[in-house]
């Protein structure tokens, strides 16, 4: 039995956006949290994943990233992240699909060598060719906020258990 009973063409084109803005309502709320890429999470980068995400692994287990980074606000604020923390805006945070999850990543920008400590929390950006999704105060700090997107370097410390596992 259909969910709206409709009688003509025009009640149907009606009847059929009733039933989308139903179900966009219902499910739309949901999708917000649900950021985490559950393929990712920590501890389980191996070599093959950050060869293929374009990181080089350096001695001390350490890893260099070069790409674009754009930057999150405002409108994310009181949502949890991929760690289960809550974002705020105000804090030196950011978002990598490749990175494990409580990662201390130094991030500089390559147009004016502004560097920033940032706690990785979150999975992202699914935008583009991005490497980085940063806070608004990290953004800010690196002069990246007008623009958007900036040309940086990350250099992040892996994990043992990440860096030892044979790819």
């Amino acid at each position: 039995m259909p969910l709206f009973a409709v009688t003509s063409t025009n009640r149907k084109s009606r009847s059929w956006l009733i039933r989308t803005a139903v179900v966009a309502a219902l499910l739309v709320p949901g999708a917000a949290q649900v950021k985490a890429d559950t393929r990712i999470d920590q501890n389980t980068a191996t070599s093959r994943d950050l060869q293929v995400a374009g990181l080089q692994k350096g001695p001390g287990g350490v890893v260099q990233q070069a790409g674009v980074a754009s930057w999150y606000g405002r409108h994310w604020r009181g949502r949890k992240t991929a760690s289960g923390m809550i974002f705020d805006e105000r804090q030196l945070t950011a978002a990598s699909l490749v990175l494990p999850l409580s990662t201390r990543a130094r991030v500089t920008n390559v147009q004016n060598g502004r560097s920033v400590d940032v706690l990785v929390n979150d999975r992202g950006p699914y935008a583009g060719n991005r490497v980085m999704d940063l806070s608004e105060r990290a953004a800010e700090l690196l002069g990246i906020t007008r623009s958007g997107l900036g040309q940086v370097v990350i250099r992040a410390r892996m994990a043992q258990a990440a860096t030892s596992r044979a790819g």
